[in-house]
């Protein structure tokens, strides 16, 4: 449940413009970015427990190809998501995610072949 918030900061403190912030669950983000390199120009990145993020940001309508593989001495589980919208907000996209505990890490990038990219970006986040 969200949260109402004034501010990323305390109300009253240095910095705070009093604005209204919302503020949802602290268990997994999500950062999307934007790449020219990239053909389809975007990917995302995220962490959490693996269970707000299969409900959340790791959901799709169908079930994704899922295939594991071993890279710089990680298990990394690589899936494919269908194309949107049956594949949620990952549709078309290849991602690579290692877990850790209760915790995933995952890097989800647009376009099937850059499943190399979506590797070689989680890997170093992990390394």
């Amino acid at each position: 449940m969200l949260q109402p918030r004034r501010s990323v900061v305390r109300p009253g403190a240095p910095g705070d413009d009093g604005r209204r912030r919302f503020r949802g669950l602290r268990d997994y983000y999500v950062i999307e970015a934007y790449a020219r390199s990239l053909k389809e120009a975007h990917w995302l990145t995220g962490a959490g427990t693996a269970r707000s993020l299969e409900e959340h940001a790791l959901r799709s309508s169908v079930a994704p190809g899922v295939e594991r593989v071993r890279v710089a001495g990680q298990s990394l589980e690589l899936r494919r998501y269908p194309l949107y919208p049956d594949g949620g907000i990952n549709g078309g996209h290849v991602l690579a995610l290692v877990r850790d505990g209760a915790r995933i890490i995952y890097v989800s990038v647009h376009g099937y072949e850059h499943k190399d990219v979506a590797i070689a970006m989680l890997v170093d986040l992990t390394g």
